[in-house]
């Protein structure tokens, strides 16, 4: 004890200079907006690269089960493609042959209103309220704010945060993500009045809310739900889950339904960022309007 306080009284000058400097340094930081935010983007990168490491030894050790979730995923993307090419001979039977062959092809080639980014999955809870999801993507990738985040078997969160080298998602496992949805039936067709509100209420991961659906809706159990032709951030149909159960219709002529989640949040790994052109587009028009300044 004796030579902690001679140590102590010997450097109490170092030490004292040392404590002043992290109340300044702290002071600098909260009262000083762009400080703060350069801090908050530099613990975001560093904290994200040292699970990125941990990340690594991890799947090392994970690659039996990745190989078979690759497998899954090669089976999921073939049954797309077969049900995308059903509809587009469904299309092609209900059109005029001869307008078909006006229809500028390289033209609507060239327009791809969606491009993806594909990233890895560092960091990601889903127990709590309020979900985060951390990428190995960033700035220098391309990725921006509000781009979407999907998975191959649904929409997984929205981009809120983006470093250099990593972004921060808010996962669709939390309190306050919200996003336009409508419902498929069996045969893949849009089912009129069935728009409504994602919504995550907490709890468990495989289960969300599709609220506000006008009663006049024809929506069943088992009917597929998607995204909407309203988001600007996710492509239109792409799925979010199914309906499981529908809730009673109360006097306020809206109801809602339980909606098993296509994405399996407990194990999500490779992942898509959504780049829309519609977004980019619309965000520029709205640029210097009365009231936006």
């Amino acid at each position: 004890m004796y030579r902690l306080f001679s140590l102590l009284s010997k450097y109490r000058n170092a030490i004292l200079f040392l404590v002043l400097e992290l109340i300044a340094f702290f002071c600098i930081i909260r009262y000083n907006d762009a400080q703060r935010h350069i801090m908050g983007d530099a613990l975001m990168d560093f904290s994200a690269s040292i699970y990125n490491s941990r990340s690594n030894v991890d799947e090392f050790f994970k690659l039996r089960s990745k190989n078979e979730e690759l497998k899954a995923d090669a089976k999921y993307l073939q049954e797309r493609l077969a049900q995308a090419e059903r509809q587009i001979q469904a299309y092609k039977s209900l059109l005029d042959l001869d307008s078909l062959k006006k229809i500028d092809l390289l033209a609507v080639e060239r327009e791809k209103p969606y491009s993806f980014i594909p990233a890895h999955v560092v960091k990601n809870t889903v127990h709590k309220n309020y979900n985060y999801i951390v990428l190995d993507k960033g700035s220098e990738d391309g990725v921006e704010k509000d781009m979407g985040l999907v998975s191959l078997q649904g929409v997984a969160g929205r981009i809120i945060r983006v470093g250099e080298n990593y972004s921060l998602a808010l996962s669709a496992l939390n309190l306050t993500f919200k996003l336009s949805l409508q419902a498929l039936d069996d045969s893949a067709r849009w089912v009129a009045g069935t728009a409504g509100v994602y919504e995550w209420n907490g709890g468990d991961p495989r289960f969300a809310y599709l609220k506000s659906i006008p009663e006049t809706a024809e929506l069943k159990e088992n009917y597929t739900v998607v995204t909407s032709e309203h988001s600007l951030i996710f492509p239109p149909g792409y799925k979010v889950g199914t309906v499981l159960e529908l809730g009673d219709k109360p006097e306020e002529g809206f109801f809602n339904a339980t909606i098993k989640l296509s994405t399996d949040f407990s194990k999500l790994d490779n992942v898509y960022l959504v780049k829309s052109s519609f977004k980019t587009d619309i965000d520029s028009l709205s640029q210097n309007l009365p009231g936006n300044e």
